[in-house]
């Protein structure tokens, strides 16, 4: 629950701190004790409403402003040290790009995509029987970085062990809701296609896969461009490069497009809840 001071009331009661239900409300009596202090309807504000929200509904616990203002310092920060590691991110890429192994490997991926492309539909429903299917995926410099790095679905550590294909189940959850975490471990979705809106201030990236560990789209509806071909984010592709870079987007503030991307992100990671919680027992110790 959220206990924050109401500085409008005139009862000596409520002013020194009462429980908080409308988040709406409580994001506008709260906002005076963050810094930077955020605008509203900016993405800084929407960080902290999601911040106040978190603590209303967390109810094993009793927040107060002081933690509130802590968690949003502290993701704030965090939109700021992104936004520091992306454009170091995007400088390496930008070299890699450049790079003659890069542009070698590029080449012969997008040949084979292009080649891919153009069978017919009947021979893509056959794409399992093929040694290797040709993917695309847009994404921001620092997971085109890890992706490049690791040689991984979603430029996580790869992990020989994983011998498998998400489920279908589980491969409609990620190309229907974004949901990427499964029991088995966190999936990542790429496209037989270049799908270029989703390379928008970063990077499009192109690879070969081996069917058996990627879920594709089903039979009938695997043209170019149809996303949903599914992997484990830990899992080894066969070939990975750098295809080229993402249209930019127009006037978005790299730091507003951080913290957007933590607001967007937070129902899975869960960074409100688990910052809030750490200033709560900052008090304890």
């Amino acid at each position: 629950m959220l206990n924050i001071k109401d500085p409008t009331s005139t009862d000596i009661t409520t002013s020194r701190g009462i429980p908080q239900q409308d988040f709406l409300k409580a994001t506008e009596l709260v906002v005076q004790f963050v810094a930077p202090k955020p605008k509203a309807s900016t993405s800084a504000y929407k960080l902290l409403s999601i911040i106040v929200k978190n603590a209303i509904d967390d109810k094993s616990e009793t927040y107060t402003e002081i933690d509130v203002a802590y968690a949003y310092a502290k993701l704030y920060k965090l939109a700021e040290s992104r936004k520091t590691q992306s454009e170091a991110d995007r400088a390496y890429l930008l070299g890699v790009m450049d790079g003659k192994e890069n542009q070698t490997r590029a080449r012969k991926l997008a040949g084979a995509q292009r080649d891919q492309s153009k069978k017919s539909s009947d021979d893509l429903d056959k794409l399992e029987s093929e040694q290797y299917v040709f993917i695309a995926r847009g994404t921001d410099a620092s997971q085109a970085r890890k992706i490049l790095t690791e040689e991984t679905f979603g430029g996580l550590a790869s992990n020989p062990d994983r011998t498998s294909a998400p489920t279908a189940d589980d491969a409609d959850k990620q190309t229907g809701f974004g949901d990427k975490g499964t029991e088995a471990g966190v999936i990542e979705e790429w496209s037989l296609g270049q799908l270029d809106g989703f390379a928008t201030n970063g990077f499009m990236m192109l690879a070969a896969a081996e069917p058996v560990y990627v879920t594709l789209p089903p039979k009938g509806k695997r043209s170019a461009g149809e996303r949903g071909v599914c992997g484990y984010a830990d899992r080894r592709l066969a070939g990975v490069a750098i295809g080229g870079l993402g249209r930019a987007g127009e006037g978005i503030d790299p730091l507003v497009r951080e913290v957007d991307g933590i607001v967007k992100a937070d129902h899975r990671t869960l960074a409100a809840l688990s910052a809030l919680q750490e200033s709560a027992a900052r008090r304890v110790m």
